[in-house]
């Protein structure tokens, strides 16, 4: 009986050190770009495979003016964050909204870390 206890309670360790080292591992980063091409495709109904970083918005996605602001703000809602107009103006491909979105998330960590 104790040596079925002590395997159920290795078991149970190795199953829980598995789950942390998975969780350090995930990288939230990279969920922010999967969410961002989902939108787009979403928003400037594109095939998600001519979405890439290097994609410009206007050449290579099509969008105009309009869908660039609603993008912006669609990207506003999904993350929790406001984009300044003066840094929006500066997101002209996929990977600078990226970027944008990972750096105001970014600041804003630390500023709730701050303020805890």
């Amino acid at each position: 009986m104790y040596i079925s206890a002590l395997s159920k309670f290795i078991y149970d360790l190795q199953k829980f050190t598995n789950f942390v080292q998975e969780k350090k591992n995930y990288d939230p980063m990279s969920d922010i770009a999967s969410r961002v091409n989902a939108l787009i495709v979403d928003k400037l109904s594109v095939d998600e495979s001519e979405i890439v970083p290097t994609a410009s918005f206007t050449n290579d996605l099509g969008a105009d003016s309009l869908d660039i602001v609603e993008l912006i703000m669609e990207f506003e809602k999904e993350f929790n964050i406001s984009i300044s107009d003066e840094k929006a103006e500066k997101i002209t491909t996929v990977g600078e909204a990226i970027q944008a979105i990972e750096d105001l998330l970014i600041e804003k960590k630390n500023i709730d870390k701050k303020s805890d």
